[in-house]
């Protein structure tokens, strides 16, 4: 191959290859996507589907069906406890459906009491933002999410 014809052909390999990762740049997302652009991350990023650390809402309960549930992560080892609190509902509570989505992208689903001041313990929480869910599942065959709170994991700091 001659020399005239090396350069040309370097440059046009280099174009290609530049030009191959900027394809369609204009576009922000997906069909579908533009409405929620968390969907194109998860999916992107290999965390399981329903996936967020993202708290929605808690649902308005009936007053005859009131329960109340809290959590508290330990600063130290990020170890979670989620406390059934009672309420006017409990006698109809069948029992409390807790999910912690984790920050290492785990979803972990578990089942409580729904008696005053039963714990349930999630060893596998992070040190890093954990979301926890707890949804009320009574007799009656309604369910309600009552507590749906991001649990921030505090660096410790050197009180000098």
């Amino acid at each position: 191959m001659s020399k005239k014809y090396i350069f040309p052909l370097l440059l046009l390999i280099t174009v290609l290859l530049l030009s191959a990762g900027c394809s369609d740049s204009s576009r922000t997302g997906t069909a579908g996507t533009e409405n929620n652009p968390t969907s194109a991350v998860t999916q992107a990023s290999g965390l399981p589907e329903g996936f967020s650390l993202n708290p929605m809402p808690t649902e308005t309960v009936p007053d005859n069906l009131q329960v109340h549930a809290a959590a508290v992560k330990d600063p130290i080892s990020g170890v979670i406890t989620v406390t059934s609190r009672g309420g006017f509902g409990q006698y109809m509570v069948d029992y409390l459906k807790v999910t912690a989505y984790l920050s290492d992208g785990e979803i972990i689903e578990k089942q409580l009491s729904g008696d005053v001041n039963s714990e349930l313990i999630i060893e596998e929480g992070t040190k890093g933002d954990d979301r926890i869910l707890v949804e009320a599942y009574y007799v009656n065959g309604e369910d309600y999410r009552i507590y749906d709170e991001l649990l921030k994991y505090r660096e410790r700091t050197d009180n000098r």
